[in-house]
């Protein structure tokens, strides 16, 4: 005898039967493919397909023809903001809100406790406009990937899953304590001693070797976006989150830009051909951070972090452009009637000013040479002859922590 087909509880039926219901039926197909139609190449970069449309059929079953309507006619899904969710507030079936951690341009990220399994967890929720729910779809794809990694050993969040809310995708990851750039905040101290930046550094670094051993560049590498498991352990542990912005290395093409202008490697600004060491730039910078408690190149436009650049390390390298020169803070202002913001507050005429620094605010140490030496490798201005993640590991700075430990 054959079994009995279950039926699925989602199912509506096979076919509409009023006229009511086939027109109703018509109308959120219809919302449904331009909806679809909407995000900006969806299915041409990478996407899993499977995952997206399994998305899609769910809003479609779960959502009334009134928001459909809204979102074909190019205004918003509902969105999720602070005042929706509030502490005792319910995500999705299993998630009770217990505080709120941060609100950004991507959504709310709420502390919650699943009720299944009693566990605390992170959960970020992403608004529902079409290019924030893309990069969610970006975002699920990539954490998938990064299944085949141990999150704890390779110091990366640990990622849980996702769920809906409504129509708003939500990802869980573990709880983590503060970043790291709320850590050096509440420090108070004008950067961090060499005992502390080696381990931080480190982890980072193996971070990243896993990552770009398996082809995925975090592509926004920040301290806001490295966050400590807990402050109150010595040595400090941290971790790499929000992949948001990351992509495969397969994928990245020549004229990307992504990520804090901050943190960004001058190739990236440049239109320059890229790679990998685009993470490595990223830390380098972190790591001078650390070291001199302020941010080395902090301007918020491209020109203020070349001008900043050239500066302290001369022109980065331009095949294209053998000649170029960057232009004077006047003729900046006069071709694109911005002014330069000229944020820097220290100006360094070279990157060993950072010892210099460093030699003042704490005192000589016998490896702040090592650490500077492994600072200009990672911020060397040629990305083909920039220090990759795997070989900064076997720096000389990384292995005297070896050394002490065997005399000890």
């Amino acid at each position: 005898t054959k079994k009995k087909r279950k039926r699925n509880p989602c199912h509506t039926g096979n076919k509409p039967n009023s006229v009511e219901q086939r027109l109703c039926f018509s109308k959120k197909y219809g919302y449904i493919h331009t909806y679809v139609n909407n995000f900006p190449e969806a299915c041409t970069k990478g996407i899993n397909k499977v995952l997206f449309y399994s998305i899609l059929f769910y809003i479609y079953i779960h959502t009334d023809l009134q928001n459909l309507s809204e979102a074909s006619t190019g205004t918003s899904f509902k969105n999720v903001t602070l005042s929706s969710i509030f502490k005792g507030s319910k995500l999705g079936k299993r998630h009770i809100v217990e505080d709120i951690l941060g609100e950004g341009g991507f959504g709310v990220v709420a502390k919650c406790q699943n009720m299944c399994t009693g566990r605390t967890e992170a959960v970020k929720v992403n608004r529902c406009e079409p290019d924030d729910m893309y990069q969610a779809f970006v975002e699920i794809s990539l954490l998938k990937r990064l299944r085949c990694l141990n999150a704890d050993t390779c110091n990366i969040v640990e990622w849980n899953g996702y769920f809906f809310h409504e129509e708003n995708i939500c990802m869980t990851f573990e709880v983590l304590d503060v970043s790291l750039d709320t850590y050096l905040t509440q420090r108070g101290n004008p950067g961090l001693p060499v005992t502390e930046i080696r381990p931080v550094l480190h982890q980072v670094a193996t971070a990243l070797s896993h990552l770009h051993s398996i082809g995925v560049v975090h592509l926004d590498l920040k301290p806001e976006n490295i966050m400590v498991v807990d402050r109150t352990q010595q040595p400090v542990r941290v971790k790499i989150i929000d992949f948001g912005l990351s992509g495969l290395l397969s994928e990245i093409k020549q004229g990307l830009r992504q990520g804090s202008t901050w943190y960004m490697a001058p190739e990236m600004i440049l239109a320059a051909p890229l790679n990998e060491t685009l993470d490595m730039w990223s830390l380098g910078v972190i790591a001078a951070e650390l070291a001199m408690g302020c941010p080395l190149y902090p301007g918020n436009i491209d020109y203020d972090v070349l001008s900043y650049i050239v500066e302290t390390q001369g022109q980065p390298p331009d095949d294209k452009r053998p000649l170029w020169r960057i232009k004077s803070p006047e003729e900046f202002h006069h071709d694109s009637g911005c002014h330069p913001e000229g944020r820097r507050n220290s100006r360094l005429s070279c990157l060993d000013d950072i010892g210099h620094r460093m030699a003042r605010q704490a005192g000589h140490h016998s490896d702040q040479q090592t650490l500077l030496s492994l600072i200009k490798s990672m911020l060397h201005l040629d990305a083909g002859q920039r220090v990759k993640a795997r070989e900064a590991l076997q720096h000389p700075f990384f292995l005297l922590k070896k050394k002490y430990r065997r005399r000890l």
